[in-house]
């Protein structure tokens, strides 16, 4: 048989030859299909494996992120920071934990300072982490007490004195107490 014969292409195939992860993703369809395909598997988990589940997608978007310009450009794009805190959101005392303030701060620093504007919505939405469990709610109030101390005027810029204000009806409890410190400090 012609070799050429079998290797036409149906229109809109491409080849792609995959060697990391990296590769196979973009194959795929991009950062564009994993935040998708991301959804639906979470459907899927049980509750216990949940937060797990959300710090290796983390994981693998740091991953995708990393060197890659125009990643970070069509997460920034197609709102991939606003489904994550959407899908966080849906389940937030399953899908949230202590780790993923560290996971999101490594997204955030992986996107780039041209896209810190929107990965740095997650890690700064007062009421998305006035949801977690008090432990998380600790975390986060911990790492925003050590971002304002070494980065006082870069969180001033993702927060807002209004932001600031509406996120203290949002800090009730032992956990939010100490939010509400940090915040009005």
């Amino acid at each position: 048989q012609d070799v050429q014969t079998v290797c036409d292409l149906i229109g809109g195939t491409k080849v792609c030859v995959t060697k990391s992860v990296k590769d196979a993703v973009h194959c795929l369809g991009g950062v564009q299909v994993v935040l998708p395909i991301f959804s639906d598997i979470m459907s899927c988990v049980e509750d216990a494996r949940q937060h797990e589940i959300v710090l290796k997608g983390v994981d693998l978007l740091v991953a995708l992120l990393e060197g890659s310009r125009l990643t970070q450009v069509t997460l920034s794009l197609r709102d991939g920071y606003g489904i994550i805190a959407h899908l966080l959101r849906e389940r937030p005392k399953e899908r949230m934990s202590p780790e993923l303030v560290h996971a999101l701060d490594r997204l955030r620093r992986a996107a780039g300072a041209e896209h810190e504007s929107h990965s740095a919505r997650i890690i700064v939405d007062l009421h998305l982490w006035s949801l977690a469990n008090d432990e998380t709610q600790d975390a986060h109030g911990s790492y925003l007490l050590d971002l304002a101390t070494r980065h006082t005027a870069g969180l001033r810029t993702h927060l807002t004195t209004c932001d600031v204000i509406d996120a203290l009806e949002y800090s009730p409890g032992t956990s939010g107490s100490r939010r509400r410190r940090v915040l009005l400090d």
